[in-house]
């Protein structure tokens, strides 16, 4: 009996410790996912963040059945996926950005100068005039295909003693 009380004490405090561990793996993905959420994750990066969003509950669901130590590895998972959204969601959100801005500046120079202001040249220099009619294309005659015989095509005939 008093051999059976340090062997509970150690063991009690290494559930604690297991338990410590896998709170502290599923608080930290917590926050990882909400700062990936607060980049745009879940509009930049949907796969990333719905995987660690659903480790991370699968993690505390475990964590609250005892199974603190593959809690804390889902945990862990989760944290990187929600590191690895945000990042996507910064990147691809800021190419967005880049992309609205070039698209707003080529606005901007269209309505500056209009197309129709400068005369477009050629190659010698001289002046076109894009205004002018062209003419309308002939009509292009219906290629049909050839007309079939009516009659059937037959085996050539036998000879016969009337045809020799």
């Amino acid at each position: 009996m008093v051999q059976l009380i340090p062997v509970a004490v150690v063991s009690l405090c290494l559930m604690c410790c297991a338990s410590l561990d896998a709170s502290n793996a599923i608080d930290a993905s917590a926050k990882a996912l909400l700062a990936a959420e607060n980049q745009g994750a879940a509009e930049y990066a949907r796969y990333k963040y719905t995987k660690a969003e659903l480790l991370l509950t699968a993690a505390k669901i475990r964590n609250g059945h005892g199974d603190f130590q593959i809690a804390q590895e889902w945990a862990g998972k989760a944290q990187l996926l929600a590191s690895d959204a945000e990042q996507t969601a910064r990147s691809r959100k800021n190419l967005e950005e880049q992309k609205d801005r070039i698209k707003r500046a080529a606005e901007r120079s269209e309505k500056a100068t209009p197309k129709n202001v400068a005369p477009k040249l050629h190659r010698e220099g001289k002046k076109t005039n894009s205004a002018k009619p062209r003419k309308p294309q002939p009509k292009r005659k219906r290629l049909l295909p050839p007309p079939r015989n009516k009659r059937r095509l037959l085996p050539p005939k036998r000879p016969t003693e009337d045809n020799q």
